[in-house]
């Protein structure tokens, strides 16, 4: 695993950039914030010990000028994906993602926190969809079906998962239920979205000419029911960081 940047050779200590700011040779948020950003472009990103010391560094930044706005932003980003990779130790106790990491881990002893996830990730899809089709394979062949009512009247399910891989999968999904899917910062970046998606769609049913001239020609050419799909199909077609950007521009 790589390790994260050293603190000596990464950042310049707090009271010497302190002392250069009270001389007018640099603005030390500015730069510490862009020293932070250069890590993160290099080796900070690759480990969970090398984010952490981002946010050090980010902690320190705002201790001397507390409304920085931008920093503030960062840390919380670097927050949630420390946690992100705090959470690998506690997928470790679900036998599908142990078995793919100790394979990986050992084959690529060097991968750093992301490439090793994503690797892993890889593995445990390709498992689960050849356990479902093997085991699949198997129950036809068994069964021997003739036809469609032979499958109907088979008292069990022709496509499914093994009984091994079936309980190693309900494990996962429970898991990630409880610790992403309903984790704190995940619905609080939900009710974000929701908000950002309602104030758009009211913004754009009351003015469709902030939306682009062919979507607002076809929702001024109907009634509100009208308008209304028109906003709707404008609306689902933006990415997340679209929509953020169009409510920011209009609204903010």
């Amino acid at each position: 695993m790589t390790d994260g940047p050293k603190s000596k050779s990464q950042f310049a200590p707090v009271d010497e950039q302190l002392d250069l700011l009270m001389r007018g040779a640099v603005d030390l948020v500015t730069e510490g914030l862009a020293q932070v950003r250069r890590a993160l472009h290099g080796q900070a990103s690759s480990s969970a010990a090398g984010l952490r010391h981002c946010l050090a560094r980010l902690e320190e930044l705002i201790k001397v000028q507390q409304d920085a706005d931008e920093v503030g932003q960062l840390r919380e980003a670097l927050l949630a994906e420390i946690a992100g990779l705090d959470s690998l130790e506690q997928l470790r106790e679900q036998p599908l993602f142990e078995a793919q990491y100790l394979e990986v881990s050992g084959r690529y002893p060097d991968l750093d926190d992301r490439r090793l996830i994503y690797e892993i990730i890889r593995r445990m899809i390709n498992k689960v969809v050849t356990d479902l089709t093997e085991t699949t394979q198997r129950n036809l062949n068994k069964l021997s079906p003739d036809s469609i009512d032979d499958i109907r009247n088979a008292g069990q399910r022709m496509v499914g998962f093994s009984d091994e891989i079936a309980e190693q999968h309900l494990s996962l999904k429970q898991f990630l239920n409880q610790h992403l899917y309903k984790h704190e910062q995940k619905l609080a970046m939900t009710r974000q979205v929701q908000v950002v998606l309602e104030e758009l769609f009211a913004t754009f049913m009351g003015d469709a000419q902030q939306m682009p001239a062919e979507f607002a020609s076809a929702a001024e050419s109907g009634d509100e029911a009208n308008r209304a799909r028109i906003v709707t199909d404008y609306i689902a077609g933006m990415t997340d960081r679209y929509a953020f950007a169009e409510h920011e521009r209009i609204l903010d």
